[in-house]
């Protein structure tokens, strides 16, 4: 039932089998959200926890004027949203790309599983950690490239992130997002993510298809995007039975 969420922790910390009977034990209520539909509302108290296990969603901030900047993506395994183990009002939307078919589990369920068994506190203390630098690279991409470096920087983690769940290196990503997404998340035009996606297709990095991208050249990929995946921090380690792990 929660394979690729299970799946997803093990790239941080390898479980054992109590853990993962303790996770798939916990009390959760499974729900389907549409395309567009809201799964958490910013200002709206937080007290579940939730994991995607099909589909994609997005993290957002609705702005003044009515647009909105997407701050992040959440795939298949991903676990959101920490504000909810500390019962604090949501600073930011959730809402769903493609049908997402998720997890939810009260906040006092989880913490309790994780205070009981270190390797899933370490699993999601790591996980936080890849969030945050995600975060860090994000500023990065929108403050200092060019349209085409963001964008290949972008596919490149997005599918190295799709690995982490799948372990399946077909340099195949599933890509269930329009231009207009795709715009929200970097601060491009339209415009520039269609010219862009056109140069990369035009080097011969990339074969679009709809809702999926066919990743052709993987080394010129990453030249221009300037990419490597450090701040993923894909370095498994064994469970402990005591004991926080710290990414070195």
């Amino acid at each position: 039932m929660l394979t690729a969420f299970l799946r997803r922790l093990d790239a941080y910390v390898r479980l054992s089998d109590d853990d993962r009977q303790a996770l798939s034990d916990l009390p959760t209520r499974q729900r389907v959200y549409e395309p567009a539909m809201v799964i958490a509302r910013e200002d709206e108290r937080l007290e579940k926890v939730f994991w995607i296990e099909e589909g994609w969603a997005c993290r957002y901030r609705r702005l003044r004027n009515g647009e909105r900047q997407i701050v992040n993506f959440i795939l298949p395994g991903e676990f959101f949203d920490l504000q909810g183990l500390v019962s604090t009002r949501s600073d930011h939307t959730v809402s769903a790309l493609s049908q997402v078919k998720l997890f939810e589990a009260r906040a006092e369920d989880f913490t309790e599983a994780a205070g009981e068994r270190p390797a899933i506190f370490n699993a999601l203390l790591w996980a936080s950690v890849v969030e945050e630098a995600i975060l860090r690279e994000h500023i990065v991409q929108l403050g200092r490239q060019p349209a085409v470096t963001r964008i290949a920087f972008l596919i490149l983690e997005l599918y190295r992130r799709q690995l982490l769940t799948t372990g399946t290196h077909d340099h195949e990503l599933d890509f269930p997002v329009s231009h207009a997404v795709i715009a929200d998340a970097l601060g491009l035009s339209r415009v520039h993510v269609s010219r862009s996606l056109k140069t990369l297709r035009d080097k011969g990095c990339i074969a679009l298809a709809e809702r999926h991208i066919k990743i052709l050249h993987l080394e010129e990929l990453e030249t221009i995007a300037e990419y490597e995946d450090r701040y993923l921090h894909i370095q498994p380690v064994a469970a402990q039975t005591s004991g926080a792990i710290l990414p070195r």
